[in-house]
């Protein structure tokens, strides 16, 4: 067998839930090789924005393998590809994905909703089983109605086309369910195995506390659609004597806005890859998800949550969905003044029954328990 998946998100040091769907996936003793597809790259982008070519790590266009089994790559799009049919033939071989026998079955994972329709029927035309990896609500990725319709229309047609979807939530899961009866809850986790030893990286740890006592922790991707920054501001501001740290890449220019940035106990430092988490995490004395309460997180399960459960810190958020199934380990606020107050109460915990309960919780929310839910799904399909 050979496992395609098509990401959302590129593969990255940061381990998020498609990627390690795939990497559980493609260690199955039935599996003999795995193809991440990176989302695609249209050249003309280099041309407007240079600065482009030297975020992309270029090498995965050409095929890079990254463990024995795992290969990623990146499909090219060359200027007036839909346009031109012998510019249109040069890229298609171009990002061929090189089935060297057509008669390997082919586990393909659909995630990316902007996947080439060209590539992708190639995969689905050969594939013995399709998952769709429904990660999260797509429809409020866009600011536009269109753009929300495209989505929306996107994901019911790989919820057809799908011989199983996996959801992270029973929102989205109810909506699968109209389409596709063959649909489940496979909720986020924490990824123990990817783990650094348990030893202690200092150089992070002497970073993150170099700003005083009291330290305050947000880490993952900065993105003012979920991001609560009157909530950030206010906290801030209220407690000039906590060091509020927030670590992640940046989806947009100023992602907390440029007043709270030039608070001087707010600070804002690069991502460290997953495996430096557990070193990350053990320098905060609380976590928070000051998340806003919207429709966009409505559809998410944070990750985060899980990787702060398995720190043991107490960790402060607001009721955004996925909280809710944790509240006895969590400090869940309804307001600004109940933020600030459990954040106040989270500073001086002093529980060890608290941090071994959320230790316990995030292992048995990992995602080789989380394996075992998919691998029980996907067997059925395996055997015949």
């Amino acid at each position: 067998m050979k496992i395609v998946n098509f990401g959302y998100n590129r593969w990255s040091p940061y381990w998020k839930r498609n990627q390690t769907i795939f990497y559980l996936l493609s260690n199955m003793d039935q599996v003999q090789s795995g193809l991440f597809v990176n989302p695609s790259i249209w050249i003309a982008e280099f041309v407007s924005s240079p600065q482009k070519l030297f975020q992309c790590d270029t090498r995965s266009i050409f095929t890079q393998a990254v463990t024995e089994k795992i290969r990623v790559k990146t499909p090219v799009y060359l200027p007036y590809v839909t346009k031109n049919k012998k510019i249109r033939m040069i890229n298609n071989y171009f990002n061929s994905l090189n089935f060297s026998n057509p008669d390997d079955g082919i586990i393909l994972i659909l995630n990316d909703l902007q996947a080439d329709p060209y590539l992708l029927d190639i995969v689905l035309s050969k594939a013995k089983l399709t998952i769709f990896d429904w990660s999260d609500d797509f429809d409020e990725f866009s600011n536009s109605e269109q753009g929300r319709l495209s989505s929306r229309l996107r994901c019911n047609y790989y919820c057809e086309k799908a011989d199983i979807v996996l959801t992270i939530n029973d929102n989205l899961c109810e909506r699968a369910l109209e389409i596709n009866k063959n649909s489940h809850v496979v909720k986020n986790a924490t990824n123990f195995f990817t783990f650094s030893p348990p030893d202690e990286d200092e150089k992070i740890i002497r970073r993150i506390r170099q700003y005083g006592d009291k330290v305050i922790g947000y880490v993952g991707w900065l993105n003012n659609l979920r991001l609560d920054q009157e909530l950030i501001k206010f906290v801030a501001e209220k407690r000039p004597e906590y060091q509020f740290v927030f670590m992640g890449p940046e989806c947009q220019k100023m992602p907390l806005g440029k007043e709270i940035q030039s608070l001087k106990n707010v600070h804002i430092l690069p991502p460290v890859p997953y495996e430096k988490y557990p070193s990350t995490l053990k320098a905060f004395d609380v976590c928070i998800l000051p998340n806003i309460i919207n429709a966009h997180t409505n559809g998410n399960d944070p990750i985060k949550i899980y990787d702060y459960l398995a720190s043991g810190r107490p960790i402060v958020a607001t009721k955004t969905a996925g909280t809710d199934f944790f509240s006895t380990l969590l400090y869940l606020a309804d307001s600004k003044d109940d933020f600030l107050n459990l954040l106040d109460y989270a500073v001086n915990e002093n529980s060890e029954l608290l941090q071994l309960g959320r230790v316990q919780a995030a292992r048995k929310n990992s995602w080789q328990e989380r394996y075992n839910e998919i691998e029980s799904l996907i067997q059925p399909y395996m055997m015949n």
